[in-house]
């Protein structure tokens, strides 16, 4: 039993990606011998049995309760839909009520170990959606605190009522094959009487057990020989050195975004400024919530959220589009994306300019000597700080060009963006002083990055 359980710790989703892909194919069509032994049942039985009290627990807060092991939640005997991975949040956050929980801490609830490519977004949509079912304001939070920089926190009481089974017996090994028990010769009391002349005669040792102890010694050398020739075979580097082997995550979309009023680097985005630079929130008129974000510098001040590299690889082979529902109080503002150079990719802005009494929409070309633009459309609606609009850059990766669109509407195309400045910053917005402006104040609703 102890080999079963080592070659199945050993042979887990997050081990198995060290190995080739030929080497993982013969590990899961062993493991499926091996779940069918005995011995890799008893494991399983013992395991559960020896841990009784996760087999149901439960805890209440408010008027919810949840089933930490089923992940179901309730209020008032009415059962919620609650998905996957706002499940597993809630119970990261309960088990430690009170307590803050980092940002990393989740991460490993959520994801395990496994490279999550877009993380913090993830997180922050998790987030969003477990308050959402709670019915929980973030500004005034009920169940859920944010703490800057730091976390989360529940906040809220939670009781605990962890329930164990009733004690039982682990069944024998025969007896999980389907077999009944075959006594041995010292498992006999020895103050059983037998009659007269009669003598004791005990069971051959059943097969089954040979069986096992041959897929034991099987699995061990099935794995020595696995490790070996995918260390032979992972590749070697051009020193003859074995080469690292990577853990490949596939990418499947993108998606990056600041949205409300919500401080960006709660939601994994970074600051950056040359002189003063401040940020702070607006209050919308229409609903009197918090929706907006205003950022003043007397240079350039700015909030930026990097890409990976397969996120790069993903997006500079498909569409995308960069969107801003924003608008300008005074000097410049902009929504940017930038790749960075190794990929000679192309950065891509949207300048909202302000000069006089006018307002712009500007494609930057160039930045340094003295700003060049490739478009430049007069649009009051820029100024209109109470009902921003909306702003896209959509992307053509075939055409290798974007065109412009305002609340839905092409204001231009055939943008091919520049190459200065490319800082490999990913997703940037920021304001700061343009023409005769000593401040820049720029008010952002969201800012999105989505490649598809």
């Amino acid at each position: 039993m102890g080999v079963c359980v080592a070659w199945r710790e050993l042979t887990t989703p997050e081990n198995l990606p060290f190995f080739s892909f030929t080497n993982r194919l013969k590990i899961r069509g062993f493991n499926d011998l091996l779940r069918s032994s005995p011995s890799w049942q008893y494991s399983r039985t013992a395991e559960s049995l020896a841990e009784p009290h996760i087999l149901n627990r439960t805890c209440t807060f408010a008027a919810f309760r949840f089933d930490l092991v089923a992940r179901e939640l309730r209020k008032h005997d009415t059962k919620l839909r609650l998905e996957e991975q706002p499940a597993r949040l809630l119970c990261a956050l309960v088990e430690q009520a009170g307590s803050v929980v980092s940002r990393e801490e989740l991460h490993k609830a959520l994801w395990g170990d496994d490279l999550h490519v877009n993380f913090d977004h993830g997180l922050n949509n998790t987030i969003n959606k477990l308050r959402l079912v709670l019915g929980d304001d973030p500004s005034k939070p009920r169940f859920i605190e944010t703490l800057s920089r730091r976390g989360y926190r529940f906040v809220a009481p939670v009781e605990m009522i962890p329930s164990a089974p009733e004690p039982c017996t682990p069944p024998a090994l025969d007896a999980l094959a389907g077999n009944p028990p075959v006594l041995e010769s010292s498992e006999v009391n020895s103050n059983i009487e037998l009659p007269s002349g009669a003598q004791f005669t005990p069971e051959p040792r059943s097969l089954k057990k040979k069986l096992i102890f041959s897929v034991a010694i099987a699995a061990s050398l099935l794995m020595a020989t696995i490790l070996f020739t995918d260390a032979r075979f992972r590749g070697t580097a051009s020193n003859g050195t074995l080469a690292p082997s990577r853990r490949l995550v596939a990418v499947r979309s993108v998606s990056i975004e600041k949205n409300g009023a919500i401080d960006p680097q709660e939601e994994g985005f970074q600051s950056a400024s040359v002189g003063r630079f401040s940020s702070d929130v607006m209050r919308s008129l229409k609903n009197r919530g918090w929706d907006r974000r205003r950022v003043v510098s007397n240079d350039q001040g700015f909030y930026y959220r990097t890409l990976s590299e397969a996120e790069k690889d993903f997006a500079l082979s498909k569409d995308w589009k960069l969107t801003c529902v924003c608008a300008l109080e005074k000097g410049g503002a902009w929504a940017v994306i930038d790749f960075g150079k190794d990929r000679e990719a192309r950065r891509f802005d949207i300048e909202f300019l302000q000069e006089g009494n006018k307002f712009f929409v500007a494609l930057t070309k160039q930045i340094s000597p003295k700003f060049e633009w490739e478009k430049k459309i007069e649009f009051p609606g820029v100024a209109d700080v109470d009902h921003p609009h909306t702003y896209e850059l959509r992307y053509d990766h075939l055409a290798r060009t974007a065109s412009l669109w305002i609340d839905g509407y092409l204001m231009a195309s055939g943008y091919h963006g520049h190459n200065q400045f490319r800082e490999d910053r990913g997703l940037l917005f920021g304001s700061g002083t343009y023409a005769s402006s000593v401040v820049g104040i720029g008010v952002f609703r969201s800012v999105r990055f989505e490649a598809y």
